[in-house]
């Protein structure tokens, strides 16, 4: 069983308009270059920089060092500066976060598949006054603005650098919130689907935001693949009937329809399934599981059946030697030897007309065929 597990479902967009500070990624030239020197060096003082980069202008260099201090790219350390993780970062991207302050729409949707709540950040502008009275006068029982106390989820994420889902997708950072904000509602339809293979995980972020198409591929842990199957079997009733070993489910033969005595397989719809630490998915599609017969009696009842089903022309004993071979292949440590053409043709014979099925077999006998060349 190898076939991809699919678990879908839509994100509830909300935003907040807060003022605070952010700060979004830009591409810089000289403070990469500080960082580099820093990297190399593994510390450094405001006199190396002057020395290496600025020739000698000790104040610009002490400035610096100061400023990348004060983006959280390098830290002090006695006299020396060593740079952080975003430092480290910066140096090798070229790409700092610088803060900016203002009002601004914060997005977010709280799924436990996102690595944070935070889908982006846009800039927002408050309405002055007079805008908003004439606002009220024009239109009656307009209602008021609500301002209410941050959640404590949204909180939490200050200080963290987030990759968001919306907008260019480049890095940023929350610095600093005010402590009330407006709830708002976001144009928006997304959807989280996480795929769980055998040998990889991915997650993306598909739909509509703001009246512009969104799909986006996201990092995500990896998933153990029989931990996540388990869970739709499951979900799905069968998780009793599943065989670990042969890594099957096992049928009665009259439980199988006649599509899946040939392919060997069934689909299943799984109407809730569920990841203990990721909550419950919109119904999902089980592709292709690999059946197997529950007992002995139903291995043979369908290697019989799927022998008669292959049956072309009027096969010899040696014919239909070969085609049981292949037919019953999928339960050899289940069935022994095929059945003879008399005990066939009984089965097909019946009360009524025989069968098409019956005159294939029984020709080769009656016309002394059955131990000779296939006609």
């Amino acid at each position: 069983m190898k076939t991809p597990l699919v678990f879908r479902r839509n994100l509830t967009v909300e935003g907040w308009n807060v003022t605070g500070e952010v700060a979004f990624a830009r591409k810089r030239e000289i403070e990469p270059l500080v960082l580099m020197e820093a990297v190399t060096r593994g510390a450094i003082t405001p006199e190396d920089v002057a020395a290496t980069l600025l020739g000698g202008r000790l104040a610009v260099a002490r400035r610096l060092v100061d400023a990348c201090t004060a983006l959280a790219l390098l830290e002090r350390e006695g006299s020396t500066w060593r740079p952080t993780d975003a430092g480290r970062r910066s140096a090798s991207t070229g790409i700092v976060l610088v803060p900016e302050r203002g009002t601004w729409t914060v997005w977010c949707a709280q799924d436990p598949l996102l690595a944070s709540p935070v889908l982006g950040v846009s800039s927002w502008k408050e309405p002055l006054a007079r805008d908003e009275r004439r606002s009220s006068n024009g239109r009656k029982g307009t209602p008021e603005r609500v301002f209410q106390r941050l959640p404590r989820w949204l909180n939490e994420q200050v200080g963290r650098a987030i990759t968001p889902v919306l907008g260019s997708g480049e890095e940023l950072r929350i610095d600093e919130l005010g402590p009330r904000g407006e709830r708002v509602n976001g144009n928006a339809s997304l959807r989280a689907t996480l795929t769980v293979s055998p040998s990889e995980c991915r997650f993306q972020v598909s739909g509509s935001f703001d009246g512009e198409d969104l799909r986006r591929e996201l990092p995500t842990a990896r998933r153990d693949y029989d931990a996540s199957l388990t869970a739709m079997l499951s979900a799905a009733g069968v998780l009793d009937r599943w065989d670990a070993a042969r890594r099957a489910l096992l049928v009665r033969f009259e439980e199988a329809s006649a599509a899946e005595r040939r392919t060997l397989d069934r689909s299943l719809t799984v109407e809730r399934p569920t990841l203990n630490d990721l909550g419950a998915f919109d119904p999902a599609k089980l592709d292709a599981l690999p059946l197997r017969p529950r007992t002995r009696s139903d291995a043979s009842r369908w290697a019989e059946w799927r022998l008669l089903d292959s049956l072309s022309g009027y096969p010899t004993d040696d014919a239909l030697d070969a085609n049981w071979k292949t037919v019953a292949d999928p339960f050899a440590d289940l069935v022994g030897a095929r059945p003879s053409r008399a005990v066939l043709t009984a089965q097909l014979r019946g009360d009524d007309r025989p069968p098409a099925k019956y005159w294939q077999l029984q020709a080769p006998t009656d016309w002394d065929l059955a131990t000779g060349g296939e006609t």
